[in-house]
This record gives structure tokens, sequence and C-alpha cells, in this order.
């Protein structure tokens, strides 16, 4: 009898041992900064509840050991909200030993304006923050880059992670040409590869939860958005035709995107190379964008030049070219490559002043606002 008793007590305390056990994702190397009572665990704020649900799961006191199963459905709820696996936990649990508190806010401070960003190279956080905060500009250190175009720029290469940015932004408007121009975007977010990204990505814990919590509070975003487009689409059929230009516009980028690749790819590695200042990555580009721009050219019909100036014939022609996608994307090459030219060449100094006074057609987003700009459209 005394022996059954005995293995009952001992089989009792190794079930207790391993229920107590904290799973594996809270091994995350570190120590929790700080510790709320049990109680928050069930706050609406979801930033207390997941700090103590993290702490009570991995450290669990007297308390919280009573509660549990209470502390476990409340973590699966969230896990749920914020569509997270069990791993994703150790994303939270790292975030909980580097801050006292959660936020879902990115410091500018990732993109140093002491150095100088590639497009091209940035990853899918980096794309997050840019967009977001901006990117420091080459030509001003003071400046930041426009977070329109460089999304249009990054083009095939924006990530779910970066156009997640790109949505957020954009829903913050009530212009009905901004909210044309986004309109593509929120269609496109693709939300389980931008989570696929999020885990694929080697960045601490605490930047994963930001993009998982800001990815959680879209759909109440977007609310507002469809809510604020169908006010502008009711107000007048003008404003109407304003999306309908943006999807037509977006459809025409993707056949760019496919049809025009080299050239896409060319004009990103000038960008690339004028946002470094790098004159390596600027050696032998003088007849790739000759070339470009030659091309760009010659798909332009006789017809459209007919009417020019013919005292300012250079930049009435370079008004036509640089209307098109193909023209404008060579044009933006040229420029970039045989910028410290400008001034003895009177072709790259007429490209770089059409550039600056144009909307542009770097990609879908800018090209919506200058289709939309030529559309002719006339409020009732």
């Amino acid at each position: 009898m005394r022996t059954v008793l005995l293995g009952a007590i001992i089989t009792t305390a190794f079930v207790n041992e391993a229920a107590a056990a904290p799973p594996p994702w809270c091994n995350v190397g570190g120590e929790f900064q700080g510790r709320l009572n049990v109680d928050f665990v069930f706050d609406k704020d979801w930033s207390k509840a997941l700090f103590a649900i993290v702490v009570h799961t991995c450290q669990p006191d007297a308390n919280s050991a009573k509660r549990a199963a209470d502390i476990e459905a409340a973590r699966q709820a969230w896990g749920k909200q914020f569509k997270m696996t069990e791993a994703d936990w150790a994303d939270a649990a790292d975030w909980a030993t580097t801050h006292a508190g959660f936020n879902e806010y990115f410091s500018s401070a990732f993109l140093s304006d002491k150095q100088r960003h590639t497009y091209s190279q940035l990853n899918r956080f980096e794309q997050f923050i840019g967009i977001t905060n901006g990117i420091p500009n080459s030509v001003n250190d003071s400046l930041y880059g426009d977070a329109v175009y460089f999304v249009d720029a990054l083009g095939p290469k924006l990530s779910e992670i970066g156009r997640l940015a790109y949505v957020l932004k954009c829903t913050e408007s009530d212009n009905p040409v901004r909210l044309a121009m986004c309109d593509g975007d929120i269609k496109r977010l693709d939300r389980a590869k931008l989570l696929d990204e999020v885990r694929a990505e080697n960045r601490a814990g605490a930047d994963k939860m930001k993009i998982r919590v800001l990815l959680s509070q879209l759909d109440g975003k977007l609310a507002t958005y469809h809510a604020r487009v169908k006010k502008w689409r009711d107000k007048d059929p003008a404003y109407a035709k304003m999306f309908d230009i943006a999807e037509r516009t977006r459809g025409e980028w993707d056949d760019i995107h496919k049809q025009h690749k080299p050239l896409v790819e060319l004009a990103l590695a000038m960008e690339d190379a004028r946002e470094s200042r790098s004159k390596k990555a600027l050696d032998g580009c003088a007849d790739k964008v000759r070339d470009a721009w030659k091309q760009a050219v010659s798909a332009i019909p006789a017809s459209k030049l007919v009417g020019s100036d013919p005292d300012n014939w250079t930049f009435d022609s370079l008004a036509v070219v640089l209307g098109t996608p193909q023209g404008y994307l060579a044009g933006l090459a040229t420029y970039s490559c045989l910028e410290a030219e400008r001034d003895k060449e009177r072709l790259v100094a007429g490209i770089g002043g059409e550039l600056y006074n144009r909307p542009g057609l770097r990609g879908p987003r800018l090209a919506t606002l200058s289709a939309i700009m030529n559309a002719g459209l006339v409020l009732d």
C-alpha cells in the first residue's frame, strides 16, 4: 500500500513539473523587462496583455500557476488575432526581454542619414521603414525621398512588408486622387505572403511583432478607406473615373514591368548609383543609357512630334518622349548616369529640366497621378 501511494505521489510530482515547464519559445536568452500583475493578461490593451501573457507563461508565479488555463486561452486568442504560430511566440518573448513596453512604431534611426541607401538593396524591413519614415535624400541630407516615388522605383522588388507600409500610409488620406493611387496595392496585398516574409527576415523579435500588430490593425483602417472611397464615388462621376483610371494604369504597368524588364532594371540601377554616389556603379553606364534612350525615342510615332516649336524643338520633343513610360524610364536612367555632363550636353540638361517639372511616370502610382491630371475630368 505504501509503495502504491509513494508511486502515485512521485507520478503526480512529475506531471505537475511537466505542466509547469515553460514552452520552448520562452528560451530567448534574456531577462524580461519588468513584470505586470497577472490581471493584465486579460487587459483589452494588446500591449499590456501581450507582455503579461509572455511573462506569466514563461515565468509563472503562484497566482499565474492557478490561472494557467485562462492565461493559455488569452494567449491563443491574441495569437489568432496576430496570426501567430506557436514558434512565432519566440518573437513576443524576445520583445519582452528588450522592451519594458510594447508599441508598433519604428524609429527612423534604422536608416541613418550618415550613410547612402540604394533602393534595390534595402531589405523588407528597411523598405517598410523607408516608406513610413522617409529615406535620406542623396542630393540634400536634410530632405527625405517621397514615399510614393520610392515605392514606384522598387517596382517588382517591392515586398509585401513594404506594400503594407504604403497601404497604411495612404489609408490616412481623404484625397480622392491619393485614394485612387493606392487602390491597386490594397487589392494586391497578400497577407499570408507578408507573414511568411516576417518569419524569413533575420530581425529582432520586437521588429517582427510590430509588423504583426500593424497588420492586425489594417482591417479597421481599410473600413475607413472604403467609406471614403464610396463617399467620393457617390459624390460625382468624375471621382469614380479616377479609380477606373487607376485600375487601367496598374494593368499597363504590369505589362511594362514584364515586357521592358531590362529598362526597368537599368533605371533602378542608375538610381542606386545616384543615391550611393558611387563612381564605380556608374562605370560603363553611358553606352547603356544612350542605347535605352534611342530605343525609347524610336518607339515614338513621328506624328506625335508634329507641331513642335521649331525654336524650342528639343524641349517640346523631350516632353513627348518623357510623357511615355519607356521614355521616362530611359530619361531617368540617362540623367542619373550623365548628370555630370549636363553643362556640356544640352540633351542631358533638357532631360533633367523636364524630369524636375513633371510628376513623372516612375511606376503605376505616379503614372496614375499623371493620367488623372491629363484625363480632362470635369466635375458636375
